[in-house]
């Protein structure tokens, strides 16, 4: 199996503080957002790019083993951590849940056994102060405790290129209490408690392309809009807006392991997780009103675990089950005023009613400003797993792991009238069917507070999803390892990603309808070699993943609306690649790290819409936020200057291939191709300072993406407009770190 692990002190030094820090110290690894904030997590090629919150990711990610099983989850995580594992490939053997791209496991910072405390604090650009503090030790002889607590306060970060306003300010707090308990020598008993509040500002895109739903119904002001300057701090959105987010999370959890006897071992997990959002968006980076969203949401999460863990000579074993209990609500506000099939959706189509009239278009426009989707999700998840570890000989260990799961998913999803104007659209909707023969039902009256949403007569009624799955994952695996002390393994195994109801303001039922597990088999053979009397550490893998039914949204192409999105499955795909990865200390003090990734994905088979709404044969295409080769070098090196004090100078480059954000754009793309295009991009960082020997203390400058270089990270289609969300333009500042 590869796993990767970084130490937390390492996580500091590089000024890895969010998820999307981590593609510089994990090969492989890719991190975006969607324009509504969903984290998008990518392994080797392996992601899933969705706005809904009930959406689960392709990568997992857990604290101590508990998992968050949404990405939003997620955001506050990075803190007061001891390391970072990082699994690649299908899991679900060891413990949590299934996914088909691998998973991350925050390990926090433990209790310590004498008191102990510390701060560590940067402060740069931007007026950003990012501070994060702990304190830990024994609250009596069996009882021990540790709290940490961390702030992110900043200003605003972008500018509007149209007049005189800025956005992006930044206010997070964190914190997680841990206490260890241990009455007895089998029993201990571990309690966490963690939470995060998000108060700042969501982010602007940037405009890549007009590109309207409707073009007979575009107006001249979006039409004509100016598109932003190659600057990563330029933007534009609508003013007079309250853009600050109302986000927290917390969690509750308990891990119990009570030692059975000397080599067998009961462990249970149990976890409480609830999350809430509130948030303004600007959807479309302009000043105009035609897709911004406001978004409210909740997800409350039960997780139990239970596992026996045990060892019978040359035999390590677990044997376990779960269960989860999830319920997820999503609300959103769309504002639509501007918007090309909000302004004349019928513009194009001709006469539709009886007397010539343009449906229910009046002469002067209808200002059809708001429309509301929400949606309501109900998963549970039963699974049995079982994992051994045979050493068969000293250098030989066979591997082998299996999963059953089960779950049950419902939902529900419906657009409603939030005023006459919408009930108005409703009505000609219907209408416009009618007279075109496609409905033959009577049209149904729609009053604002009603579903719009058209069901399979075309009828306006809620849409509801119901999904009833199971699968069994598994892993097969060989390590080997030389008489040089050079690890070789070889690994096939199988997961699964479960099924996905979406959650639109969708105009026909067709957007909510659910699509199926996808799964994924696995081939992967590899090195850890030392070498040079393990100055020098070389890790290697190649693989080959076999891809059915992959999770994909495309666009529709309706004929009152323009495009529409829907979830697909892609019946067969493939990726093929390799890492390799160097660790070197070649002398004292000078630390060297390198990796490479090189990425091959492929539909083999799929017919039907892409991201921009082309209906063709996608076989041959790649996969989006699959770049094929990603490059990361860091180099450290610590010099004394006296007795008391080192001095340390070092620095990082990150590379990154051209990639697209979009399915389907290598071939043919709505606006033009290329339009969704990730363009190839390096960054640069740079560190130095002075600290103690032995670790207690450390001040330091730092410089990240020191040649302001101009990139982006995520590009999608938003009503009228490509937009795309550039990374952060150049940020410096000092480092303090001490411990006491």
């Amino acid at each position: 199996m590869s796993i990767a692990a970084i130490s937390g002190d390492a996580l500091i030094e590089r000024g890895v503080s969010t998820a999307a820090d981590l593609v510089k110290t994990v090969p492989g690894f890719a991190y975006a957002e969607t324009a509504l904030g969903v984290p998008i997590y990518t392994l080797r090629g392996v992601g899933f790019v969705d706005q809904s919150l009930s959406a689960g990711p392709t990568v997992s990610v857990y604290v101590d083993e508990v998992p968050l099983p949404y990405s939003f989850m997620t955001k506050g995580s990075i803190f007061d951590l001891e390391r970072v594992e990082v699994l690649k490939g299908p899991q679900g053997t060891l413990y949590g849940q299934n996914s088909t791209g691998g998973a991350f496991n925050y390990i926090a910072a433990k209790p310590t056994n004498e008191f102990s405390a510390g701060v560590d604090a940067e402060y740069g650009r931007f007026n950003t102060l990012d501070a994060t503090g702990f304190v830990s030790g024994p609250l009596s002889s069996t009882l021990k405790g540790r709290l940490a607590v961390r702030t992110v306060q900043g200003g605003d970060w972008q500018k509007s290129y149209t007049r005189n306003d800025t956005l992006g300010r930044q206010e997070q707090w964190q914190g997680r209490a841990l206490l260890d308990w241990e009455p007895t020598e089998r029993l201990t008993v571990q309690i966490n408690a963690t939470g995060w509040i998000d108060k700042s500002d969501t982010i602007a895109p940037q405009v890549r392309k007009i590109d309207p739903q409707v073009p007979a119904g575009v107006i001249s002001g979006v039409a004509n809009y100016p598109l932003p300057p190659d600057d990563p701090r330029a933007a534009d959105w609508t003013p007079d807006r309250d853009y600050a987010r109302d986000d927290w999370f917390w969690m509750t959890a308990g891990r119990i392991n009570y030692e059975l006897s000397d080599d067998l071992r009961l462990v249970s997990i149990t976890a409480y997780q609830k999350f809430s959002t509130k948030a303004f968006y600007d959807n479309d980076g302009y000043t105009y009103l035609t897709g911004d969203r406001y978004g409210t949401g909740t997800v409350k999460t039960f997780n139990q675990e239970l596992r026996l863990e045990g060892e019978n000579g040359p035999i390590q074993w677990i044997l376990g089950g779960n269960y989860s209990h999830h319920k997820v609500h999503q609300l959103f506000t769309y504002y639509l005023k501007d918007a090309s099939n909000a302004h004349g959706v019928f513009a194009g189509l001709g006469p539709i009613g009886p007397n010539g009239e343009l449906g229910f278009i009046g002469p002067d426009g209808l200002d059809f400003a708001t429309a509301n989707g929400l949606s309501d999700n109900t998963i549970k998840s039963y699974a049995v797993f079982g994992n051994a570890e045979w050493e068969i000989v000293p250098s030989l260990t066979l591997q082998g792991g299996i999963r059953y799961t089960k779950t049950n998913r419902d939902g529900r999803s419906c657009a409603v009238a939030t005023d006459a104007a919408g009930a108005a659209l409703s009505l000609g909707t219907q209408q416009f069917y009618a007279n075109i023969g496609t409905k033959t039902t009577p049209v149904m009256p729609v009053s604002p507070g009603d579903c719009t949403t058209l069901d399979e007569n075309f009828n306006p009624a809620p849409s509801f999803g119901r999904l009833r799955e199971d699968n069994v994952s598994w892993r097969v695996g060989l390590n080997y390892k030389t008489p040089g002390a050079t690890l070789l393994y070889a690994n096939v195994s199988r997961g699964y990603k479960a099924g996905s109801i979406p959650a639109f303001s969708a105009s026909t039922f067709t957007s909510n309808l659910p699509v199926k597990q996808e799964s994924l088999l696995a081939y992967e053979v590899g090195f850890k070699a030392p070498l040079f009397e393990h100055t020098m550490q070389i890790n290697g893998a190649a693989f080959y993943y076999d891809y059915s039914d992959k999770q994909i949204y495309v666009l529709l192409q309706d004929l009152v609306f323009g495009g529409i999105q829907q979830l697909v499955n892609i019946p067969k795909s493939r990726l093929q690649g390799a890492e390799l990865e160097l660790v070197w200390q070649p002398t004292r003090g000078l630390n060297i790290s390198a990796s490479g990734t090189y990425l091959d994905s492929k539909i083999k088979q799929y017919t039907g819409y892409n991201a921009g709404g082309i209906f063709a044969d996608y076989s041959g295409e790649s996969f989006p936020y699959a770049a094929k080769w990603q490059l990361a070098g860091d180099v450290q090196y610590d010099f004394p200057i006296s007795s008391s004090m080192e001095a340390y100078v070092g620095g990082a480059v990150n590379y990154h291939s051209r990639t697209t954000a979009a399915f389907g754009n290598d071939l043919l793309i709505a606006g033009g191709k290329g339009n969704y295009d990730l363009n190839p991009y390096v960054l640069v960082d740079l560190r130095a300072g002075v600290k103690s020997p032995d670790g207690n203390w450390r001040v330091g400058l730092f410089g990240r993406n020191i040649f302001n270089k101009y990139y982006w990270t995520t590009v999608e289609k938003q009503q009228d407009a490509v937009i795309r969300y550039a990374g952060k333009p150049a940020t410096y500042g000092i480092q303090l770190s001490t411990r006491f």
